[in-house]
């Protein structure tokens, strides 16, 4: 099993100085599954007229940098231009391979900028934490003892810690924090489970993988911009993960604290979050 996550932030409408949302987000997929899955990848790129190898994000606006690095900056009026036909065919791919999808987002708890820049650390490692859980339950109903690897995007400022430290206590001792104290795994420590002592880190700009889970984040951030109230049911992200749904990690029919997890679980975001999903 492999498991590839990548991360983004964005602004709530509770007038916070700084971004004070932050999504994790990706999908587990069956090893044997990437092979088929990367080549309709190069297949889907050639098709819309794009390197097969070209760079792809959420966002076509944002790739300078990652066009450069393949020497591909031509590319990127075709880029924008296709950009919902290009998405659309990288994401079904992506579910036709059979991949499960996983959403984590949190709200932090100040409007503040220094301090929303004092906690983010946390807040990722605590994001990070509720995904690893999910991901774990998951893998213990359906990997079967088969190793399971996981794979991000290299982090903001290069800063690994906060998935490090909360992988490694996921791993060893099955909670967020240290080994006494911290939120308990609810599918126990990861390490029973076959994972790999520690996560990978690529960049997005050469691995493809990493590009399918960074337009699943970005479809993700759609939806909670439209739980918001930020966009409308008809705009194409918020429709892009209407189509993910069913391809959410859910639990007894549950995709609410299963495939798609809101912290706090009992804040106003969350209550938006469960309202926009049965508008779906």
């Amino acid at each position: 099993m492999e498991l590839v996550f990548d991360n983004s932030e964005l602004n709530g409408i509770w007038g916070a100085e700084a971004p004070d949302i932050l999504v994790i987000g990706g999908y587990a997929i069956r090893r044997d599954m990437t092979v088929g899955l990367l080549e309709r990848v190069k297949a889907f790129k050639a098709k819309h007229g794009i390197d097969s190898h070209c760079p792809v994000k959420w966002n076509m606006r944002d790739l300078d940098r990652p066009l450069a690095a393949h020497g591909l900056e031509n590319q990127k009026q075709i880029l924008i231009e296709k950009s919902d036909a290009i998405r659309t065919d990288l994401l079904d791919a992506l579910t036709t391979a059979g991949a499960v999808i996983f959403v984590s987002v949190i709200h932090a708890y100040s409007n503040n900028k220094q301090v929303l820049g004092k906690t983010k650390e946390d807040l990722v490692g605590y994001s990070f934490g509720n995904l690893l859980m999910r991901v774990g339950l998951f893998c213990k109903d359906s990997a079967g003892g088969r190793r399971v690897d996981s794979l991000l995007d290299w982090p903001e400022a290069n800063n690994r810690a906060p998935f490090t430290s909360e992988y490694h206590t996921g791993w060893r001792y099955g909670r967020s924090g240290p080994e006494q104290g911290g939120v308990k795994y609810q599918c126990g420590p990861l390490a029973q489970m076959a994972f790999a002592p520690a996560v990978a880190f690529a960049g997005m700009e050469f691995e493809p993988r990493l590009q399918l889970a960074d337009l699943v984040v970005g479809a993700g951030r759609e939806f909670i911009n439209y739980s918001m109230g930020k966009s409308k049911k008809e705009a194409f992200g918020v429709q892009r993960f209407k189509a993910l749904l069913p391809h959410l990690y859910q639990a007894n029919g549950q995709t609410l604290g299963r495939g798609i997890t809101v912290s706090p679980t009992n804040g106003d975001l969350s209550a938006a979050v469960l309202k926009a999903l049965k508008s779906m």
